[in-house]
């Protein structure tokens, strides 16, 4: 480690997992624990542990803490540029390979599991599409949590996802808004806010709702608003469409939802109310990490022209 320049500090890939190297570089940049975990969507547990595992690995010291203030050693200097040319030239050689022809990988996308069947159905009819002409574009399929998404496109097992969100997933990422949607909050039918045209970020104080995700992550302006109300705003994370209906129908709880495009009738369980003061939009997006690979640009922009002609 003490030659950055020449061929023996390049680091042995072998050796350890590739996630270490890239939760190292994230706190190399953040230079704390907190901010670092909550980009790399690990705990600060396990971005400690992952830091040993690469400092028992090569015996050396990477990061100094002194006084509650991180800095990297001098090995860890060294070692941030050596991991930097690593996850450069993996991503380079990945793009390289999947770019050959008669060599194409099919283009592993995640989907949230809030997006089926009721929020997003352009989003499926879209992807179904694209299954039935393979040869446009070869889809490896995975339906999940917001949350393992995220996590799994860090960990390189996804090449993208399909997920919503508040424009909170920007940095460090490739992101091609598919849709917006006004603020809307969703409720049973019997619930007092039947009463109300339009409902007020106030009308929320003391409540529960259901949310698809982890609103700390995906909805943070949303959160950081109902913090100031004066008896906060509690939340379950219901990822499930058919649960989180059942709640807001049986439990009088309430949802952040969008707009529905149909009109509510007699036989309706559920009606919604636009949030009034707040700009921020639900977005559903299409996420990857920086430079993806050219079939990512291409499945945003096919998604995205569906989409938008189906909402129209």
């Amino acid at each position: 480690l003490s030659h950055p320049a020449s061929s023996a500090c390049v680091l042995d890939v072998k050796l350890m997992e590739l996630h270490h190297i890239r939760y190292f570089c994230v706190l190399a940049r953040e230079l704390n624990y907190s901010a670092a975990a909550e980009k790399c969507f690990i705990s600060r547990q396990a971005l400690r542990q992952s830091v040993q595992c690469l400092e028992k690995e090569y015996h050396v010291s990477l990061i100094e803490n002194r006084h509650n203030h991180l800095s990297l050693t001098p090995a860890g200097q060294v070692f941030l540029e050596g991991a930097e040319r690593i996850l450069k030239d993996y991503n380079e050689l990945n793009q390289r390979l999947q770019g050959l022809e008669g060599n194409r990988l099919p283009l592993r996308v995640g989907i949230s599991v809030s997006l089926v069947p009721f929020y997003a159905p352009e989003v499926m009819a879209a992807i179904s599409r694209l299954q039935e002409t393979p040869q446009f574009l070869e889809l490896e399929l995975q339906i999940k949590e917001a949350e393992s998404l995220l996590q799994d496109l860090r960990e390189d097992r996804l090449d993208a996802a399909i997920l919503v969100d508040m424009g909170c997933l920007n940095e460090g990422w490739y992101r091609a808004v598919l849709r917006e949607d006004k603020v809307h909050i969703s409720f049973s039918v019997t619930h007092p806010f039947m009463k109300k045209e339009i409902i007020h970020m106030e009308d929320l104080d003391g409540m529960t709702m259901v949310l698809m995700s982890d609103p700390a992550v995906f909805f943070l302006p949303f959160y950081e608003r109902a913090k100031m109300l004066p008896n906060g705003l509690k939340y379950q994370v219901v990822p499930e469409c058919f649960e989180a209906f059942h709640r807001i129908r049986h439990d009088e709880i309430i949802g952040l939802d969008r707009e529905d495009a149909e009109p509510v009738s007699a036989l309706d369980l559920e009606a919604t109310r636009p949030l009034m003061g707040f700009t921020h939009k639900l977005e559903t997006v299409l996420l990857a990490k920086e430079n993806p690979r050219d079939d990512v640009f291409k499945l945003a922009k096919y998604v995205s022209r569906r989409m938008s002609s189906h909402h129209e």
